[in-house]
């Protein structure tokens, strides 16, 4: 946090002398001053009395700025209007520089995100259709190629079998709009409404199961530290008896005997679409030793 203190330190004297020169100008043309809050992976976001900014400066930046215009544009067209901001607009300026501007919103301390996410998790549910589907979601299929490939065949008994897996899915679950990347720093607030942002990641036809036990994995690695595989075998091991997640689990539709081991599948194969399919020797020494973990004997 400290650094993270001295970071926004750093970023706001430098905007205040000029630099970069291209946001300088631009906020001097707004005739407004911004505060830089963060800048990450080439882009920096800048809030203002009227408007949240976000420069990229960088193709792979600018990219993922349209990415976030075409998932607020999809939330919208679906009639998600109430859970996204008001106004978002993108301005090009060059292949490797672009501007996004949004409804200026507040944060969301940490410790008070449980009351503004949980109204999201309900429209997003209630908007869910129930279906019935044979084939695994692509996250969990990805997740078990990497399972297999770290481990040399199956999945262990003591984990789950593939049998098993594949019945999970076989059954009727909510499926529809889905953010994929729920937790507290993407739900901001207006007055006391809560907005979801970034909006990347957001479409439809998802398993909302999977949703949901990420955010409580998010949630339980924000209060009890550590990372959000290490907090599944946590939520595993107590039979996701974490008060803080007493309602939020009412709405996971998935068997919980495999609550763990499902969302572990899933976290796995969003690590794959990120990083690739092989994982280097460090990841794959930590990931079998989590998949031989006895998560079937904790979830009793």
């Amino acid at each position: 946090m400290a650094l993270v203190r001295w970071n926004k330190h750093l970023l706001n004297f430098a905007l205040r002398v000029g630099f970069p020169g291209w946001i300088a100008q631009d906020l001097a043309s707004r005739q407004i001053s911004g505060m830089a809050l963060r800048l990450k992976k080439g882009t920096l976001l800048v809030a203002t009395p009227k408007a949240l900014l976000r420069y990229a400066s960088n193709e792979k930046a600018v990219n993922r700025l349209r990415r976030e215009l075409e998932g607020w544009q999809r939330m919208g067209a679906a009639g998600f209007g109430t859970l996204i901001p008001r106004s978002m607009e993108m301005r090009n300026i060059s292949p490797e520089r672009a501007i996004l501007s949004s409804e200026m919103l507040s944060p969301i301390p940490r410790e008070e995100h449980m009351p503004y996410m949980l109204p999201v998790v309900r429209v997003l549910h209630a908007r869910a259709d129930v279906r019935t589907e044979q084939d695994l979601p692509g996250s969990v299929e990805g997740g078990l190629a990497l399972a297999r490939q770290v481990l040399g065949g199956e999945l262990p008994a003591s984990f789950m079998t593939e049998a098993e897996l594949a019945g999970c899915f076989r059954q009727p679950l909510r499926r529809g709009y889905s953010h994929a990347d729920l937790h507290w720093r993407n739900v901001m607030r207006r007055r006391e409404e809560p907005v979801l942002v970034d909006l990347k990641k957001c479409s439809d036809n998802r398993v909302l199961a999977l949703d949901i036990l990420n955010m409580a994995c998010q949630t339980m690695a924000t209060l009890h530290g550590g990372n959000v595989l290490s907090q599944s075998f946590r939520g595993q091991s107590s039979n996701w008896s974490e008060p803080a997640l007493a309602e939020l689990i009412t709405l996971v539709d998935l068997p919980r005997a495999h609550w763990g081991p499902l969302y572990v599948l899933h976290a796995l194969g969003l690590h794959a679409l990120r990083h690739g399919g092989t994982p280097n020797a460090a990841s794959a020494a930590l990931f079998r030793k989590l998949l031989n973990r006895d998560w079937r004997l904790r979830s009793s």
